[in-house]
């Protein structure tokens, strides 16, 4: 990019170098009038008018090149400057020199081309230096930096393009003399032909050198352009239908090695750009920033970072910006983050750092024009009783410093477009680009729906309802639905889209296959690297067995925690999420003031009752298939097995049951019962004794907050850890279908997320209070404890083990 705008502004710069005094010479003799411009004292007195213009403009232009570095920061960065001085030497080349008409006003414009040779002289050079260290900073962790040598060759190419402009506006200058008859010799810079300039324009002919020098106008106009070439402006600039992928770090280090496999194969898709999404205070930090790199790097993917300042204390920031300098990613996506449990449990970062638009403006302060900086927008707003307010946060975030803008997701498309309206009648004027999630599993939806609000046509909705049994049909129906409202965006001028992924492959792909979007020929060496080694060490964790890794819809129906620990996706769909969504106070009233082990048994069977309509680990109602066991579930708890999720065992019902149905119609599916839940410490030595007595038949994982760990599922050998499928399914023309799996990865990684769960419910309460300690000390002694009955033909049998 710097080369190319170097290109077309030198285009201008050499006419004004090589011109600027003749110019002005023209300049007096047509407002003199003079009669014999060859006259000797004429020419001297012109000349010296002219040299002393160019006198002011090398003082003037000294003066501001030791100013203007001093400004260039948060609303104004480098990149900014630049293309306004290219924008100021359009002007004054063009119509400034075509309305001077005195020496005073020949002065005027010389001393005014001071301003874009300030920054000609030291902003590209400072960015392509800039650019080069990046390039060090990114390989020194992959090989031994740039050399010197490199460096070299990079500034070398850099003035090729500076130098390679003196050749061809002398051949056009030479071309414009020739045609208007006053070319006189090869010497463009002789007296005589600045002799012949001067009598030209006495006698009002065509003013040659005014042409050269509006032609470095047009060159200049030209130059500006290209410093807004990102991908992103071209695209939009162009009309150009664009769509971009969001993905999110797995749990699993398996499930990152897969992703790589996937994000290659949808790379080839030709996405503007990919997004990784940032976990609530820095929780996914690391592999936040290992995928980004990834992306980046291994991919040749226009990456952006998610960031958020939400209990991010400064150094986690600086850490998180320069790690992304490094690793080569210019995006970044600022975002204040969620505040789950009202404002008075949300933590600012220690720098004052309240909203997103302060994020922007630290980011523009430290870096610049480094990075290109992304906000999200909220069409239907984030939920607070003054829409009206939260849209001027908006534009101020906006007005901050940000360059494009990345809407929450939408099922509605007149929504957006109506917003997107409002926002420029606002003065917002950088790109927007809306958020789309493909319908991937109705239970899913509904919580997202209840978790953003977001508005859900009924066509939509009705249609969800009709098929909710079906997995596949949602999925038809979702893939159905992202389709039209494209096509509806793109009707209403809306270019592009921001896809978001969750971790999965065949929906999207289909989206795109039915809007026309073609994979791209296969990637070459420097197009993308194998994804082995995108992944570095993990490509020593092998295939992924008989599912193969090669199968881009092998997961295709995830189901929550307890889906395959290897898949991208796995934990997408349902989690403990170990953030409440309540207030303080909403949470006191839903739960009350738990003081005894009884109390938190009566919450847990209020909860399966149906009195309560959520729990600490679940904002949504027990399912439907649940009210098969609804009388053993308040049993159980009202014992003290404080039960998170469990299901009945099913033997061969059909898929398109309305209760435990899933998948393709024509098939039928498979569940072991299994049961998980909290046991308290008093209860734990007798309840595990009882399961290892039950084995084979029974197997359990069990794990307390301090990271202790019993199983006794043991490894077969030369299989590694042992698997248990939960649910499977068969159905016509597919292999059999394995959604819902527990093993040791995907038990311990939701360990912690369920015992800090435990924390945030004691936070709710004043530190110190009987509730908080009582609490507190519940999480330290209870264990998390699955249990599986492997007898899927036996329903009750499970039961027997909860005394």
């Amino acid at each position: 990019m710097v080369c190319n705008v170097q290109f077309f502004a030198w285009m201008a710069w050499f006419p004004f170098l090589f011109f600027a005094t003749t110019w002005v010479v023209e300049v007096i003799a047509r407002a003199e009038q003079v009669e014999d411009a060859r006259d000797p004292a004429f020419l001297e007195r012109a000349t010296r008018a002219g040299s002393f213009a160019m006198f002011l403009y090398s003082v003037v232009s000294l003066g501001l090149s030791l100013l203007l570095p001093l400004l260039v920061g948060e609303r104004c960065g480098l990149r900014w400057w630049w293309r306004a001085s290219l924008v100021a030497m359009a002007a004054v080349l063009g119509p400034g020199t075509w309305m001077a008409g005195s020496v005073g006003g020949a002065t005027a414009v010389i001393v005014l081309m001071a301003f874009p040779w300030a920054l000609a002289m030291w902003a590209p050079f400072a960015m392509v230096g800039e650019y080069v260290s990046i390039a060090a900073e990114s390989r020194e962790s992959h090989s031994d930096g740039v050399s010197l040598l490199e460096g070299g060759a990079i500034l070398g190419i850099h003035n090729m393009y500076v130098v390679l402009p003196q050749f061809v506006i002398n051949g056009v200058s030479s071309l414009v003399f020739m045609l208007i008859g006053r070319q006189s010799g090869n010497d463009l810079r002789s007296v005589e032909f600045l002799a012949l300039q001067a009598v030209a324009a006495a006698t009002g002919a065509v003013d040659g050198v005014g042409v050269v020098l509006r032609i470095g106008a047009g060159s200049a106009l030209i130059a500006a352009f290209l410093t807004l070439s990102e991908k992103l402006q071209k695209a939009i600039d162009g009309k150009t239908p664009y769509f971009s992928f969001e993905y999110f770090p797995p749990k699993t280090e398996q499930g990152l090695a897969n992703l790589y496999d996937r994000i290659e194969r949808m790379s080839r898709l030709g996405p503007l750009f990919v997004a990784v999404t940032w976990g609530a205070g820095g929780s996914t930090s690391q592999r936040t920033l290992e995928l980004c790199g990834a992306c980046q790097g291994a991919f040749n993917l226009d990456t952006v970072m998610h960031l958020t300042c939400t209990n991010m204390d400064l150094s986690m920031l600086d850490s998180a910006l320069a790690s992304a300098k490094a690793a080569g990613v210019r995006n970044i996506l600022a975002l204040r983050g969620d505040a789950p449990r009202g404002d008075e449990y949300w933590t600012a970062c220690d720098q004052g750092f309240t909203y997103a638009a302060d994020l922007v403006r630290y980011v523009r302060k430290q870096y610049g024009d480094y990075f290109c900086i992304g906000v999200a927008g909220y069409p239907e707003g984030q939920g607070g009783a003054n829409k009206e307010e939260e849209f001027g946060h908006f534009v101020d975030k906006v007005n901050a410093g940000a360059d494009f803008v990345v809407s929450q997701l939408v099922y509605d498309a007149q929504i957006f477009i109506g917003w997107e309206k409002k926002c420029r009648e606002a003065g917002v004027s950088v790109p927007i680009i809306p958020g789309v999630l493909p319908v991937q599993a109705y239970q899913s939806f509904r919580r997202l729906v209840h978790l953003t609000g977001a508005s859900v046509p009924e066509s939509l909705r009705g249609g969800l309802e009709d098929v909710k049994a079906n997995d596949q049909a949602v999925k038809d129906l979702g893939v159905g639905h992202a389709v039209t409202m494209v096509r509806e965006l793109r009707a209403a001028g809306v270019g592009g889209v921001h896809l978001t992924t969750l971790n999965l492959e065949a929906s999207v792909q289909r989206v795109l296959d039915a809007l026309g979007v073609q994979p791209a020929a296969a990637a070459g060496e420097d197009a993308a690297k194998p994804a082995a080694a995108a992944a570095g060490p993990l490509g020593a964790l092998g295939p992924l067995g008989p599912l193969g890794a090669a199968v881009r819809n092998w997961d295709d129906f995830p189901n929550g925690r307890w889906g395959d620990a290897r898949s991208p996706a796995f934990g997408t769909l349902d989690s403990y999420g170990a953030a409440l969504r309540l207030a303080p106070e909403s949470a006191s009233q839903l739960w009350g003031r738990p003081h005894r082990l009884s109390d938190i048994s009566q919450i847990f069977t209020s909860y399966v009752g149906g009195q309560l309509a959520s729990l600490p680990w679940s904002d949504e109602p027990l399912r439907a298939e649940t009210q098969r066991i609804r009388d053993e579930l308040l049993r159980i708890n009202a014992l003290g097995y404080w039960t998170l999720a469990s299901q009945p065992a099913i033997d061969g019902v059909a898929s398109s049951d309305s209760l435990c149905g899933w998948g393709p119609r024509g098939g039928y599916v498979y569940q072991k019962a299994f049961v998980e839940c909290f046991v308290p410490g008093e209860l734990f030595p007798e309840f595990v004794s009882r399961l290892q007595s039950a084995a084979p038949r029974v197997t359990y994982y069990a794990a307390n907050d301090k990271g202790d760990f019993v199983t006794n599922a043991a490894a077969g050998e030369g299989v590694g850890e042992a698997v248990t499928a939960v649910t499977w399914g068969v159905f016509p023309g597919r292999a059999v279908v394995e959604p819902t799996l527990i093993d040791k990865m995907n038990f311990l990684a939701w360990r912690k997320e369920a015992f800090d769960t435990w924390r945030e419910w004691a936070e709710v309460f004043v530190k110190g209070s009987e509730e908080e300690r009582f609490l507190a000390r519940t999480r330290e002694e209870c264990w998390l404890v699955n249990v599986i009955d492997n007898e899927y033909k036996d329903a009750e049998s499970i039961w027997d083990l909860f005394k």
